[in-house]
């Protein structure tokens, strides 16, 4: 079964892929561009982020690495929590979906205010569940992504998906006929629904669901 990944993806997670018998092509349907008017002001003691790409950013950047000295982190996804980890900071709860952190943060930090590190395009669940709870948040754009398109002509018995901005940059060259996509989380399952019913969705943002999801659609298929 031929497979196309929408992002390159970690080396580990190819080798398992291949690794059952699945040929894998990768290409980056998004880029990142760090915002080039960043405005930090005051930063919260309660931190927030929800993407590697803003850790990164975050953490290579001098001015930002020093406000976030002796905060308190919450994240999504255990990637994310991990290179949170792997700069020094200890965090406080990790949830596999914005809305599950939003829900964690309304029950138990009612008082609090929270800093959000974030790209410019993000799913709403987050803010707009914290503000329906009367929790500040304020928003610090890192980055900005941008769509990267490649008419695809080969054809792939699955694709690959992680972000909606990545399922929206695949449609503007390419069809969803006759193939099936597998999506990363809901936000970027809410997004495929708008060009086809052939999905499936990981019930956790990892590597590991991933996979799972993949095996059990094609051995299904061909039982």
């Amino acid at each position: 079964m031929r497979l196309l990944s929408t992002k390159i993806i970690a080396h580990s997670f190819k080798e398992r892929l291949v690794l059952y018998q699945f040929s894998v092509v990768e290409k980056a349907f998004i880029e990142v561009h760090p915002t080039s008017e960043l405005v930090i002001g005051q930063v919260a003691k309660n931190v927030i982020f929800t993407s590697q790409n803003a850790v990164n950013i975050a953490f290579k950047n001098e001015k930002i690495r020093t406000s976030l000295e002796d905060k308190l982190f919450f994240c999504v996804g255990k990637k994310t929590k991990s290179l949170l980890i792997k700069n020094g900071q200890k965090v406080v709860k990790m949830a596999n979906k914005s809305s599950e952190l939003a829900n964690f943060i309304s029950k138990n930090n009612k008082n609090d205010q929270f800093s959000f590190f974030c790209a410019a395009e993000r799913t709403p669940d987050l803010e707009r569940i914290l503000s329906t709870n009367d929790i500040k948040i304020t928003p610090i754009i890192l980055y900005n992504t941008q769509p990267k398109p490649h008419a695809i002509k080969s054809h792939f018995d699955g694709v690959l998906f992680f972000s909606a901005s990545g399922v929206r940059s695949y449609a503007m060259k390419n069809t969803f006929k006759n193939t099936h996509a597998f999506c990363l989380g809901p936000s970027t399952a809410k997004e495929v629904e708008n060009y086809t019913e052939n999905f499936s969705v990981a019930k956790k943002p990892e590597d590991t669901q991933m996979l799972l999801i993949i095996k059990n659609y094609f051995k299904k298929r061909h039982e």
